[in-house]
């Protein structure tokens, strides 16, 4: 994890935990695990999953790019 985010103050803690779990994700297209996926290793519901992701975006340390219905978002590191 970057140390500017593991001492920004204005980043939950478990945002900073689904950003490493994200991490780990992470290939040469991006990371593309589903918020189920991310929701299952998180030990959280999907609904706050997507709010830790959010906040990550919000702080600008991941974008996403929507593919569509059926399809995983892919999530790039900022």
């Amino acid at each position: 994890m970057p140390t500017d985010l593991a001492r920004n103050p204005d980043v939950s803690l478990s945002a900073k935990g689904l950003y490493g779990i994200l991490r780990s994700f992470d290939g040469p297209r991006g990371a593309y695990p589903s918020i189920a996926k991310l929701a299952e290793l998180s030990g959280r519901k999907p609904r706050t999953v997507s709010r830790y992701l959010r906040e990550l975006v919000d702080a600008k340390w991941i974008s996403v790019e929507r593919r569509g219905l059926g399809k995983t978002n892919v999530y790039a590191f900022d």
